[in-house]
């Protein structure tokens, strides 16, 4: 069911406008004093500081200067946080699209919106116990999370590498120092499960403390695809240990472990043909600009979807479908039986990258991953201390899937990918309980990707209607064509200083020194980057800061491979029709400028958090598509096109007006646009002559996010509790491309349970997506390479990929039970 946008603007201005009636009630003023030093400070709203470690040392969320979102462990289990995914539905201004599953999917902070596969150039990055992980954002549970904190803006000066827009931090539990565990189920209707088990505590004394963590769940296929095959389904089995040795006050060491296996079938998504499910656009006509840089109006002149994207209600869910079988009739007849298992999974080619991935005999994705991890504390004084955090990670992957995401048998791939990441940071600090506060510290990442995300082993019909028909298996050339290792040295380091009790200004400042290495070029690439960040903090109370920032986020340029890897006659074609071509784009850049307020009153009963921000992103990189002479069916090549600003509002809380009871809200809006975007052949074919985007929204992102939450706990008996809660959570409409030629629409999304506790043992009946809404997760425009017959098809004159849109379908409505057990 999709909702009116401005509906649900009003929908949520007014349940902010309750909320804050709520906070204004005398009788909530009465019932506690504000606190007048740290200790009285004592609770937050759910009557537990809420800690963050967003600047390498652990600090309360009202003091740091940062727009944050912090989940502790009772929002993770409460709200059924489980990945990245429900972070970002919980978090203002964070979207999530899993467009291929888990495999590749995106995390977007404040709209800085990036289409990249290669995880280095991901504009957010992921991080556990604050050591990056490769790879992270479709990978990362939280089975063994005891806080997450979401950063916004650049978070370069501390985190380094990928924290472009922003940072997610995962934080794993230490282990307890007496003998204690959980065990927890949980099954639904539609067939979804989940399994975990803890135990931890003393294993010598007060010096040596262990928690071991083991986990099994698999989320129930959501769709069948025409051909009877399961789309949706996810499996995980993780398990994790953890070791904390603390031989004296003064030294703490921690060592961590984890091993995980995901294995998946094909994702939920589904692919919209203009031809087939959209209309001629004959009206609709779109304002920008010409080859000269004349804004002009130009017409859409390709079947598309002008006015609205139709939904599953009007189409049916056999729109979610791909091929999920090998036997297919049309390439058994062009290379012999068995011609699509035995080059996809049967490796007929002989590939090493195929024989290293893991073993998967069907469409979908496996998945193994190592993650090992220490960290040593050391005081050595009281007014000194040092930390060191060294990093391993581990991932490597397979993928066979049905690329054009259609029931025609046209492009098949299998995509192996293999990420391994080293890390290793020494920091030494001052206590911070001084009127002058220093960090000083160094940063040693190394990182080797193989991968080459068009695919290893590829099936791929005729380009156009006259070629003859491909028989497949074809490698593609390079094999691992999007492969790179990187060296990365940085020293960092920040001073603090209060010039009066109410007044602190800091400085932050990143050296980075990024050496990277493309398979296709012996010489590395070098980029040298100075990374601020300046803030000015204002605190008239203990409980109540306002702050005005500017910092700077860089991302290393990107290896434009195909381009590196073509003959001079290629290179010549392609200079002709992407002029500006080069091997290595250039940095991009993002700088942000931000004002904040936070406070806590009543004894931390009302929090909240505003957020205002202006960004201004250089040099944002364009891929297309490419055909010609030379060229052949499938050539990419990467432009540096434009910038771009941002604009955006982030605003939230938390409030306990009664005994029991707790509601939160985070609400946001944000505007991104370019200021120059130039790009020919970015929507090639489908509006014919538009080039220069300036003015256009940035695609995918919505403009209003948000979700307002509430629990509530009450006793039953002298035995028996029980429990409720809910969030409401709001997707606003994003465009479908940079040429903002339609919006998806926006929609609500609700959970919902209720449950009862005896001590340590609850039972709990809950409800995930309660009404039911089945609104695009997202769409994306693509081209059509599920048309019949050729992937370009006559049009307009000559030859033309047409076009149409990639959709996420949403997971049903499910209804559940779960059984907790501490001991």
């Amino acid at each position: 069911m999709a909702y009116n946008g401005t509906f649900a603007r009003a929908a949520f201005m007014a349940s902010a406008s309750l909320l804050g009636t709520i906070a204004a009630m005398p009788a909530l003023a009465q019932t506690t004093a504000p606190a007048a030093d740290a200790e009285a400070r004592g609770a937050a709203g759910s009557g537990t500081e809420i800690l963050v470690t967003a600047r390498k040392r652990e600090e309360r969320l009202v003091d740091v200067p940062i727009s944050i979102t912090a989940f502790g462990a009772d929002d993770i289990e409460n709200k059924q946080i489980t990945d990245l995914g429900d972070v970002a539905s919980l978090s203002p201004n964070v979207t999530f699209q899993a467009v291929g599953g888990r495999n590749t999917p995106s995390l977007f902070i404040r709209g800085v919106y990036s289409t990249a596969t290669v995880g280095r150039l991901a504009t957010t990055a992921v991080f556990q116990d604050g050591i990056y992980v490769l790879g992270g954002i479709g990978s990362v549970n939280t089975a063994d999370v005891s806080s997450i904190e979401v950063l916004k803006g650049p978070q370069n000066a501390y985190f380094g590498r990928n924290t472009f827009a922003g940072a997610i931090n995962l934080v794993t539990a230490d282990p307890a120092d007496y003998l204690t565990g959980k065990f927890e189920a949980e099954a639904t209707h539609r067939g979804s499960f989940n399994l975990t088990g803890v135990i931890e505590g003393p294993l010598a004394g007060d010096i040596i403390r262990g928690r071991l963590v083991a986990s099994a769940n698999q989320k129930a296929a959501m769709y069948t695809a025409n051909d009877g095959g399961a789309l949706g389904e996810e499996t995980t089995k993780q398990i994790s240990g953890t070791l904390v040795i603390e031989p004296s006050s003064s030294l703490k060491v921690r060592l961590r472990a984890a091993y995980q296996y995901d294995k998946d079938g094909p994702a939920q998504t589904g692919y919209l043909r203009g031809s087939q499910y959209g209309n001629d656009c004959s009206n609709r006509v779109i304002t920008g600009g010409d080859a000269a840089g004349n804004q002009t109006e130009f017409a859409v002149t390709m079947p598309y979807f002008c006015g609205s994207i139709p939904g599953l209600d009007e189409l049916g869910e056999g729109v979610i479908t791909s091929n999920t079988s090998f036997a297919n009739a049309f390439w058994d007849d062009l290379g012999g039986p068995g011609n699509l298992y035995n080059g996809l999974v049967g490796n007929s080619l002989g590939l090493d990258s195929l024989d290293r991935a893991p073993k998967l005999d069907r469409f979908g994705m496996a998945r193994k991953m190592l993650r090992l991890s220490a960290s040593v504390d050391y005081e050595i004084s009281d007014y000194l201390s040092t930390v060191l955090n060294v990093g391993y990670n581990k991932n490597d992957t397979i993928v066979i899937q049905d690329t054009d995401r259609t029931d025609e048998p046209n492009v098949f791939a299998a995509v192996p990918a293999f990420y391994e990441d080293f890390s290793a940071e020494l920091r030494l600090q001052s206590a911070a309980d001084r009127p002058l506060r220093w960090m000083l510290g160094g940063n040693y990442y190394n990182s080797d990707t193989y991968a080459n995300f068009s695919g290893d082993v590829t099936y791929q019909v005729r380009l156009r209607d006259y070629f003859p028909q491909s028989t497949g298996p074809v490698a593609f050339s390079p094999q691992g064509a999007n492969s790179e290792t990187a060296d990365v040295w940085a020293v960092f380091g920040s001073v603090e200083y209060d010039i009066f009790d109410s007044l602190t200004v800091s400085g932050e400042l990143r050296y980075q020194y990024d050496k990277s290495r493309s398979p296709s070029d012996p010489e590395p690439a070098i980029f040298k980057d100075w990374l601020p960040r300046f803030i000015v903090k204002y605190q008239p109370t203990p409980d109540w800061s306002m702050y005005a920032s500017y910092s700077k986020g860089v991302l290393p340029g990107q290896f434009n491979t195909q381009y590196m890897n073509a003959t001079p006659e290629q290179r010549a074609e392609i200079e002709t029709i992407l002029p500006g071509s080069t091997e290595v784009l250039p940095s991009q850049q993002l700088k942000n400028y931000e004002v904040g307020m936070k406070q806590s009153l009543y004894g931390g009963k009302l929090q909240w958090s505003l957020a205002l921000y202006l960004m201004k992103w250089a040099n944002l990189p364009s891929s297309s598509a490419v055909t010609g002479d030379t060229l052949g069916n499938n050539f990419t090549a990467l432009i540096t096109s434009g910038d771009a600003t941002f604009k955006g509002v982030e605003f939230e809380g938390t409030i306990r007006p009664a005994d029991g009871l707790t509601l939160g809200w985070g609400i946001s809006w944000q505007q991104g646009k370019y200021d120059s975007y130039t790009q020919g052949l970015l929507a090639s074919g489908l509006v014919l002559g538009l080039r220069d985007f300036e003015g256009k929204h940035l695609p995918r992102i919505p403009d209003w996010t948000g979700n307002v939450t509430a629990n509530y706990e009450g006793t039953l008996s002298s035995e028996w509790d029980w429990y409720a809660g809910s969030e409401v959570k709001y997707t606003g409409s994003a465009w479908d491309s940079e040429a903002n030629i339609v919006k998806t629409d926006s929609f609500f999304r609700v959970n919902s349970r209720v449950g009862v506790r005896k001590g340590d043992l609850s039972f709990e009946l809950f409800a995930k997506n309660l009404f039911n809404d089945n609104s695009w997760d997202f769409a994306v425009r693509n081209v059509a390479f599920g048309e019949p017959g050729a992937l370009q098809h006559p049009f307009n004159g000559g030859y033309q990929f047409m076009q149409g849109l990639y959709v996420g379908a949403p997971d049903k409505r499910e209804i559940g039970v779960r059984v907790k057990q501490k001991f």
